[in-house]
């Protein structure tokens, strides 16, 4: 069963994510709109497929810390916090944090860059970031296809 990421969506939907309903019988899949919010509002109205999906809502802890760009509302988010988010929701909690410091790296890097300078402060998130693909790291054999590490519930060095 697929649900739609949306800002005007059913935030009780969100809520219920913990429980699970869907198991064990299908796995859900979630769509986020990628783009501006008017990009994205264009995507859902021109979007018949889009219309039939349940439309679910996350209700922000805090407001946006994505400064690349500036949000219209405060509870507004960047589409990758709400797959963040949607990650903690699901308690696949290192994903979460591996997803949050790429996330945090990747936006104090383009503040940097933006500025004209490169990225002179050591985050804490590049030394975990390092720790956790060192850990994970698994060799490539050429005769076989490269999988990805899996990414579940445990708790590993984020």
């Amino acid at each position: 069963m697929p649900y739609l990421l949306v800002p005007e969506g059913d935030a009780t939907l969100f809520e219920r994510l913990p429980e699970r309903p869907w198991l064990p019988d299908t796995v859900p899949a979630f769509v986020l709109l990628d783009g501006t919010w008017s990009q994205a509002r264009k995507m859902l109205h021109r979007s018949p497929y889009l219309q039939g999906i349940p439309r679910m809502a996350i209700q922000p802890r805090a407001p946006s810390t994505y400064r690349l760009r500036c949000q219209r509302c405060a509870q507004h988010l960047s589409t990758v916090e709400v797959a963040i988010a949607l990650l903690e929701q699901l308690d696949e909690i290192t994903a979460s944090r591996v997803l949050h410091a790429y996330f945090r790296v990747f936006a104090e890097m383009g503040m940097a860059a933006r500025h004209g300078h490169p990225l002179t402060k050591s985050l804490p998130e590049m030394a975990q970031l390092l720790a956790y693909n060192s850990h994970h790291h698994r060799p490539v054999h050429h005769t076989e296809p490269q999988q990805s590490p899996p990414v579940g519930r445990a708790n590993h060095d984020l």
